[in-house]
């Protein structure tokens, strides 16, 4: 029986797990499972994370026997960090002005929902050492993991954001969003394509991948990365289960700066692991079970 709730993170009696969630589908190549079970044991919490394959025409369902099931706290993945927001009783700020969720959290029988990937990816530029003050984004993608993140940037000092998206009325209205939360940054959009890619690649400080391509480690990027100049920064906010996404394994050949997609990973997880356990996770042991899923250590 789940005690009356006082604040984000619900009342647990000592013998009863906490559990904890991440849907999406696909959802096999997920690390979250790993590392936020690492947390817990370190810190000698008495919970539990799992993966949870959900299609698209589930989530409703799935929301609410996870509220049946007095599951506490889930992250969203792809694809469901924009088609889930009908089914949520209310957004955090975070959510609304990004357009997407990737943690939800309970509030007696509602589920909340919030966002943590662009507080999570401007902590792993700054742990990376990737100034983004002054500069131009190239951003690749629209999709809520992009909408997060563009919205973190139009605080972060950026001077121009250029969304490339293969739907351009989606990317039209992320454009529209983002004006609407500082009037004063440059943001604009034009199709994902080569000869654009191959326009806008050369004025680009910082390339940020948020599109699904490069999942897969074998995956052909297709994009031409030539275009850049020598000192762009290059951010690819996938990652490959066991190994380094092409695009991080081309950024390290040419001696690029980069971001790996398990840098956000860990960040955005810290984040929920707070918003659900109510203080910071042990984040040594989160990378440390980051480094054991993979052939390179997690640095």
């Amino acid at each position: 029986m789940i005690a009356k709730k006082r604040s984000i993170t619900m009342q647990h009696t000592n013998d009863t797990p906490r559990c904890f969630a991440v849907i999406g589908d696909p959802i096999h190549q997920s690390l979250s499972p790993r590392i936020h079970t690492a947390s817990y044991r370190a810190q000698k919490i008495h919970a539990t994370y799992l993966p949870i394959l959900v299609a698209p025409q589930d989530v409703k369902r799935v929301l609410t026997s996870m509220l049946l099931m007095d599951v506490d706290g889930c992250n969203v993945t792809t694809p469901h960090k924009q088609t889930i927001l009908p089914y949520l009783d209310r957004l955090d700020p975070p959510a609304k002005i990004a357009g997407s969720v990737n943690t939800i959290y309970r509030r007696g029988k509602q589920w909340i929902g919030t966002n943590t990937d662009g507080a999570g990816f401007l902590q792993a530029c700054k742990e990376r050492k990737i100034s983004l003050r002054h500069k131009t984004v190239t951003l690749l993608g629209a999709g809520g993991a992009a909408s997060a993140i563009a919205a973190s940037l139009m605080s972060a000092g950026v001077k121009h954001i250029i969304i490339l998206n293969r739907t351009i009325e989606r990317s039209k209205k992320l454009v529209a969003r983002l004006k609407k939360l500082n009037h004063r940054i440059d943001v604009s959009t034009a199709v994902l394509s080569k000869q654009n890619c191959q326009h806008y690649f050369s004025g680009t400080d910082i390339l940020i991948n948020a599109t699904s391509q490069g999942m897969k480690s074998s995956s052909k990027l297709g994009l031409p990365l030539h275009s850049l100049p020598s000192d762009a920064a290059i951010c690819d906010c996938q990652y490959s289960p066991k190994t380094e996404t092409a695009l991080i394994r081309w950024a390290k050949r040419k001696h690029h700066s980069y971001m790996d997609g398990r840098d956000l990973l860990l960040h955005q997880a810290a984040a929920s692991y707070q918003i659900w356990i109510g203080h910071k996770p042990d984040l040594k042991a989160m990378k440390r079970a980051l480094s054991g899923a993979k052939d390179t250590p997690f640095r």
